[in-house]
C-alpha cells in the first residue's frame, strides 16, 4: 500500500540539490564551521552564502568569521525573535 508524506523526499526535489547542510546548521545551535573540513571556498564567500540560504528559508541568522593560521572558521547561529545579533568579521 502507498505512503503519504508530508513533503517531498530530498532525492526528489527537482532543481540544483544543495552543498551544505543548511536547515541542520540553521537548528538554533551554535555551529563552528572549518574551512576543509564543513565547507570548502573560502570563509567570506561561505559566510555571505549561509546569509543567503537563511533569507532564502526565512530565518535570521548570526554569522562571524575569522583565519586562523590561514584556516577560516565561521560560527553560525539561527536567532529567535528577541536574539541579540553578534556579527562581526576579522
Amino acid at each position: 500500500m502507498p505512503d503519504v508524506l508530508d513533503e517531498l523526499p530530498e532525492w526528489a526535489r527537482t532543481g540544483r540539490r544543495e552543498k551544505y547542510p543548511y536547515d541542520r546548521w540553521f537548528d538554533g545551535k551554535v555551529w563552528l564551521l572549518h574551512e576543509g573540513v564543513d565547507f570548502e571556498q573560502d570563509r567570506r564567500g561561505m559566510a555571505n552564502r549561509i546569509r543567503h540560504a537563511a533569507k532564502k528559508r526565512g530565518v535570521r541568522v548570526t554569522v562571524s568569521h575569522r583565519d586562523n593560521d590561514g584556516r577560516g572558521e565561521i560560527v553560525v547561529k539561527a536567532l529567535d525573535l528577541g536574539e541579540q545579533s553578534f556579527e562581526v568579521a576579522e
